[in-house]
């Protein structure tokens, strides 16, 4: 195949395919997993995201496997973002769909529970990116991830909504995880500013 701007000249251009609705998306889905030249190449093949062969030779095939779209708005979605486009790990997929399937919303192990990493990360006060990287980048378990200090990151937004939540005022919350940190703070119950069910020592 040559690449022309960026794009895949595809024998399926000899055979008056680029007229058909499904044409598009099928190329933009072979530009990303396998043209270095496109934009979106390392969110894609670059992670290893590859189409199978099947589709990459025949867009004929990936229109008899996928059929046309439910609804004009859908566009195509892996079921599983670690694996790459096949008939068994593809499908059209609504906007909401595919917001609640992305990289940030994967899911992690916690104090023996499945948690959505999004899910995870709104419980114990930190964004999303920030709990992604310290496991993926810093090599921290969940449970350091998530327990950790890391006070400083949190903005006055955060306290401000978490202590309304608790019916306390952000002064408060914030002692309270200056001595305790954030996870005692927002799980446990107060008596003159110990936690009832920490044990003292």
């Amino acid at each position: 195949m040559k690449s022309v701007s960026g794009t895949y000249r595809h024998p399926a251009y000899k055979h008056g395919h680029t007229k058909h609705h499904l044409f598009r998306t099928w190329l933009q889905m072979l530009n990303r997993c396998h043209n270095p030249r496109n934009p979106q190449y390392k969110d894609y093949g670059k992670r290893g995201i590859t189409v199978c062969i099947r589709w990459r030779e025949s867009f004929e095939a990936f229109c008899k496997d996928m059929g046309d779209k439910p609804e004009p708005s859908m566009s195509i979605d892996r079921v599983d973002n670690d694996k790459g486009y096949t008939k068994q790990n593809t499908r059209w997929a609504t906007r909401k769909q595919q917001s609640t399937n992305n990289r940030s919303n994967r899911w992690l192990e916690y104090m023996g529970e499945r948690w959505r990493l999004c899910d995870l990360a709104e419980y114990v006060g930190i964004a999303p990116t920030t709990l992604a990287s310290r496991i993926d980048r810093a090599g921290m378990s969940v449970s350091d991830a998530v327990e950790k200090p890391l006070n400083q990151h949190k903005s006055p937004d955060v306290y401000k909504k978490k202590a309304a939540e608790l019916g306390i005022s952000p002064s408060t919350l914030r002692c309270r995880v200056k001595k305790h940190g954030w996870l005692i703070a927002i799980t446990s119950s107060f008596t003159r500013g110990r936690p009832k069910n920490v044990e003292k020592h």
